[in-house]
C-alpha cells in the first residue's frame, strides 16, 4: 500500500542540484515504480532527458515513487498525465533500470522558487543529458484490425506486412503511418509545444519515440529540408508528397526552424528575442510565462541579463520585461512591429508597448537573413520602471497626423472587366481609393493650407464644386493608375501614390516642408508593400494619413488625427547620434497618443513619406513616457 512518504527534499539554490528519476524495470502492464535521487550537475551524472507534452490528467494515472533508498518499503503515488504515463510504459525496460530527467516529476511544481531556479538550469540539464527521448505519442489505430483506420492506410499497412522490407521501403517507409498517427492523436502535439526549442536544440543525441518504435535523428540534410532521417520519406511511388501525412508534414516544417537555430547554436551564435519569437511563434505552453523562459538559453548576453525565470512575477510583468530586453538588444525596436492591436478596444492588462508572447505566428517584414543583417544601434535613454509598466526614452517628433482615410480595400482587390476604369464607377477599386484620397486632402487642406483658403477661387454652386472634385480625382487617378497594365491592384495604387506624391501636392497647391531630404520615389517597392502587410497584421487594416507639414504616410487602423510620429534618439556603434525606430532599410515612426499628465500610449508603427535616414529634427528632443 502506498504511504505518504515525502517525495521532494529541498534543493540548495546555491548549488547546481537536480533530481533524476530511476525508472524501475517491469512488464508493460505493471504499475510504474521509480526512485527519485538528488545529483549535482558538476559531478556529470549519467541520465537521459524526456521531451514530451504534458496533456490532460486522467484518473488513476500515477507513478509510485520512493524518494530515496532509505524509503525502501514505502512509496507515494504521484498523479501524472496520461501522456507521460503512456511514455513511461513504453520507455521502461524489462530487466534494467533507466534514469531520466523529467520536468513534471523532477521539479517540485508547487515550489515557485525551486521552479525558477531549475528553469535557469535547463540549458545545462539538456546539454549534459546522454540522450533525449522525444515522445510523439502512442501508435494505437495503426493496426489493420483497428476500426478507426482508414481503408487506404489499412491497405498500405497490410502491404507492408507481406512485402519484403526492401520492396516496402521503396514504395513507402513503414514508419510513416504510426509516426503520423502518434503526432495527430496526441494533444497537444509535441511540435506545438514551446519548450521543444530548448529540448531539441540543446540535446546531444535526440531521438523520436512513438509507441514502441524508435527513430534516430541524424545530421541536417539540406536536400531533404529536414533533419536527416528524423522524418521518414513518404515514398517514391505510391506516396510522393509528405503532405499526405499531415502530422509528419507539420513536424518537418517545425524541424526546419529548429535545425536553423541548432546550426547557429553549434557555431556559437546567440540569437535575439525577436529572432526566437519568429522561430517559435506557433508554439504553446501551459504557463504563458514559459513562452519567454523557454527561449532564455539562446539569447545574446545583452538580453539574457535582463530576463530571468521568476514564477512569482505575473505573465504581464514577464512579457513587459522581455519586451524591454528585446528593445535593449541588437534588433532594437523591431519587437514593436510584432504587436497586434485589439480593435475592439477591450482594455488589456499589458502596457501598450509590451509584446504579448502568446501571439500565434507573428508577422515580420523581414526574412531570417535580414534579421541577422540589422545594424546594431542603441537607445541610451531607454529605461523601464520597477513595476514594468512604463517605458521612457528621448525622441523627436517628425510629424503630427492631420487627417486619415477610412481603411483601404484589401491587398488583392483589383478592378477589371470595364474599359477606361471610370472613376465614378462604384465597383472600381481605384475609384474608391481616389475618392478617399481626395476627401483626405480636402480635409487636410483646412489644417495645412492656412493661407491658401483666401486665394482659392470661390465656388458659386454645387455643380462647380463637383466638377472641381472630379478634376482632382481624375488627376490623382492618372497619377496612381498605370493604364498599360489594364488593371489596378491595391498594392500598385498605393505605391504609385507615394511615388507621385510630390507632383500631386504641387498640382493641388499644397505646400510642404522645404527641407525634405528624400523623395518618396526613392522608396523601395518591397519596403512599402511589407509596411502595408504589417498594417494589416497589426490591426486588420491599412490607412493613409497626412501630416500638418504636408507629408503622406501609411499606418495601421489604430492611427488617429493628432497622433505624434516619433523617432527615438539612437547612438550608432561609432558613437554617431541618429534618430531611428529600428535599423531597417528605412525607418518607421512610432505612433504615440498623448494622455493625461504628459503620458503617452503606443499605437503602432507608421511609414512616413520623405523621412530620410538622418532626421532633421534632432535639435527638438523630448522625453516620452509610454504606458
Amino acid at each position: 500500500m502506498a504511504s505518504k512518504a515525502p517525495i521532494y527534499q529541498s534543493l540548495d539554490p546555491t548549488l547546481k542540484h537536480i533530481r533524476v528519476l530511476e525508472l524501475l524495470p517491469g512488464v508493460f502492464e505493471s504499475d510504474l515504480r521509480a526512485i527519485i535521487r538528488t545529483v549535482a550537475l558538476d559531478d556529470n551524472p549519467s541520465y537521459e532527458a524526456l521531451s514530451y507534452t504534458w496533456g490532460a490528467r486522467t484518473e488513476g494515472r500515477t507513478l509510485k515513487i520512493r524518494p530515496d533508498a532509505k524509503w525502501m518499503y514505502q512509496s507515494t503515488e504521484l498523479p501524472i498525465t496520461d501522456n507521460l504515463f503512456r511514455a513511461l510504459r513504453r520507455l521502461r525496460r524489462l530487466y534494467k533500470t533507466r534514469v531520466f530527467w523529467i520536468d513534471a516529476v523532477c521539479i517540485n511544481q508547487e515550489d515557485l522558487d525551486e521552479r525558477s531556479a531549475q528553469v535557469a538550469l535547463m540549458e545545462e540539464i539538456y546539454s549534459n543529458a546522454a540522450s533525449t527521448a522525444i515522445w510523439l505519442g502512442d501508435t494505437g489505430g495503426t493496426n489493420i484490425h483497428d476500426e478507426d483506420m482508414t481503408t487506404g492506410r489499412r491497405m498500405m499497412q497490410f502491404a507492408s506486412s507481406i512485402l519484403s522490407n526492401t520492396l516496402s521501403d521503396i514504395l513507402w517507409n513503414p514508419d510513416c503511418i504510426p509516426m503520423d498517427h502518434a503526432i495527430q492523436t496526441t494533444t497537444p502535439s509535441w511540435k506545438d509545444r514551446g519548450w521543444i526549442i530548448q529540448e531539441y536544440v540543446l540535446s546531444r543525441r535526440p531521438y523520436f519515440q512513438f509507441g514502441a518504435k524508435t527513430r534516430m535523428i541524424g545530421k541536417a540534410d539540406p536536400s531533404l529540408g529536414h533533419r536527416g532521417f528524423a522524418v521518414p520519406d513518404s515514398g517514391f511511388i505510391l506516396e510522393k508528397k509528405i503532405v499526405m501525412f499531415p502530422g509528419l508534414w507539420g513536424l518537418a516544417e517545425k524541424l526546419k526552424r529548429l535545425d536553423r537555430i541548432r546550426t547557429e547554436t553549434e557555431r556559437g551564435e546567440l540569437i535575439s528575442l525577436y529572432h526566437a519569437v519568429l522561430a517559435t511563434g506557433g508554439s504553446k505552453t501551459t504557463d504563458p510565462r514559459d513562452k519567454v523562459y523557454s527561449l532564455l538559453s539562446f539569447l545574446n548576453p545583452a538580453e539574457r541579463a535582463l530576463v530571468y525565470p521568476d514564477y512569482r512575477s505575473s505573465a504581464e510583468a514577464v512579457f513587459s520585461r522581455a519586451t524591454y530586453a528585446a528593445l535593449k538588444g541588437p534588433t532594437g525596436f523591431s519587437i514593436l512591429e510584432l504587436i497586434k492591436f485589439d480593435m475592439s478596444e477591450i482594455p488589456s492588462a499589458l502596457p501598450t508597448w509590451a509584446y504579448d508572447f502568446t501571439t500565434v505566428d507573428p508577422y515580420s517584414r523581414h526574412t531570417h537573413g535580414q534579421v541577422h543583417e540589422m545594424v546594431e544601434m542603441a537607445v541610451p535613454s531607454l529605461q523601464m520602471n520597477a513595476e514594468s509598466t512604463e517605458l521612457k526614452f528621448e525622441g523627436v517628433c517628425v510629424g503630427i497626423v492631420a487627417e486619415t482615410t477610412p481603411p483601404l480595400p484589401g491587398f488583392q482587390e483589383e478592378c477589371s472587366n470595364h474599359s477606361g476604369h471610370d472613376i465614378n464607377t462604384e465597383a472600381c477599386v481605384i475609384a474608391e481609393v481616389s475618392r478617399k484620397i481626395v476627401e483626405l486632402i480636402a480635409r487636410a487642406e483646412r489644417l495645412i493650407r492656412v493661407d491658401v483658403a483666401a486665394e482659392a477661387p470661390s465656388r458659386s454652386n454645387a455643380s462647380d464644386k463637383t466638377n472641381a472634385d472630379d478634376e482632382r480625382r481624375a488627376f490623382i487617378s492618372n497619377q496612381i493608375f498605370d493604364t498599360r497594365t489594364k488593371r489596378a491592384i491595391q498594392d500598385e495604387i498605393v505605391f504609385n501614390l507615394f511615388a507621385n506624391w510630390e507632383s500631386i501636392t504641387a498640382y493641388l497647391g499644397i505646400p510642404r516642408a522645404s527641407d525634405i531630404s528624400q523623395s518618396s520615389a526613392d522608396i523601395p517597392r518591397t519596403l512599402l508593400d511589407q509596411t502595408r502587410y504589417y498594417c494589416e497584421e497589426a490591426s486588420g487594416s491599412a490607412i493613409l494619413f497626412t501630416t500638418t507639414s504636408g507629408n503622406i504616410g501609411i499606418a495601421p487602423g489604430t492611427i488617429k488625427g493628432g497622433d505624434r510620429l516619433v523617432l527615438p534618439l539612437c547612438e550608432t556603434a561609432s558613437g554617431e547620434i541618429d534618430a531611428k525606430v529600428t535599423p531597417f532599410i528605412k525607418p518607421l515612426a512610432i505612433i504615440l497618443r498623448e494622455q493625461k499628465d504628459d503620458k503617452w500610449t503606443f499605437h503602432g508603427l507608421a511609414h512616413l513619406d520623405s523621412l530620410g535616414e538622418k532626421a532633421r529634427y534632432i535639435r527638438d528632443v523630448k522625453s516620452y513616457s509610454i504606458h
